[in-house]
């Protein structure tokens, strides 16, 4: 029915196809009978007349990914439309569990970003990296997310970028090269409250057991001073723990200040 619905009024060639037996019914499924005659079918079947047959099956199928996957196919050059359709289809195969064809699909979109639309491709790498990430191609998500330091302008948005580059290189490198690209993080965040506080978490978190306290507690400190000028409660409240916590550990004892403010916070998160 699917493909009659494409092919329209040419529906009857199925028939002779089915005589013929170059075409075999399995139940609503139509193949050929042999991989030569598909491949010959293929080969002859290019250019426009591809795309044609692609935008045809977006508009008939139901499904979201599978209609993205078409309007990609269909597109004979980048367009913000099919590149937001392919968006919502990585977000739907990422809810299901399938990450990698979430990460497959969300490159796509990347591909098909119009030139001058540079905020769109910087999210669209962001999130394809991190959509590599959790489906287990560390080496892919590292690859993507260099392209994105590469692109991105000096500045909030390539340490925005930096900042997961070195989470990433934690998993996958190290401690010591996490640190180094955090701290070239921090120098481009000048500005930005939020995301130096995100940067000297990490620094705070990582340096307490490459550094020791000291230098850990004074990234911390910043951090919640970063926190408290912006208004993200939970991120102030991450911050909070994580400076108590070294404190504690570096034999300081319990800052209770800190941990009463962390636990109130909490409680409101949780409400």
């Amino acid at each position: 029915r699917l493909v009659e619905r494409v092919v329209g009024d040419a529906a009857a060639g199925i028939e002779d196809a089915l005589r013929a037996r170059v075409l075999e019914l399995d139940g609503e499924r139509l193949r050929f009978t042999h991989p030569l005659l598909a491949s010959a079918i293929a080969a002859r079947t290019l250019g426009d007349r591809k795309r044609s047959l692609h935008e045809r099956l977006a508009a008939v199928v139901s499904d979201t990914e599978e209609q993205a996957r078409h309007l990609a196919l269909a597109a004979s050059g980048p367009g913000a439309r099919v590149a937001a359709a392919l968006d919502d289809a990585a977000r739907q195969a990422g809810a299901r569990g399938a990450g990698t064809a979430a990460a497959e699909l969300a490159e796509q979109a990347l591909v098909l970003t119009p030139a001058g639309d540079d905020e769109a491709r910087r999210r669209r790498r962001l999130e394809a990296a991190d959509l590599h990430f959790h489906a287990g191609d560390l080496e892919r998500a590292l690859g993507v997310l260099e392209g994105a330091a590469d692109e991105a302008p000096h500045g909030p948005a390539r340490a925005a970028v930096l900042l997961r580059l070195g989470r990433f290189r934690a998993e996958t490198i190290g401690a010591a090269e996490a640190v180094a690209v955090w701290r070239e993080a921090l120098a481009e965040a000048a500005g930005d409250d939020e995301l130096e506080a995100r940067i000297r978490l990490r620094l705070g978190e990582f340096l307490r057991f490459t550094e020791g306290a000291e230098p850990a507690l004074v990234h911390l400190e910043a951090a919640v001073d970063a926190a408290a000028r912006g208004d993200d409660d939970d991120l102030m409240c991450r911050a909070l723990a994580a400076h108590a916590l070294v404190h504690f550990n570096s034999g300081r004892g319990i800052h209770h200040e800190g941990m009463d403010r962390a636990l109130a916070l909490e409680a409101t998160l949780a409400a």
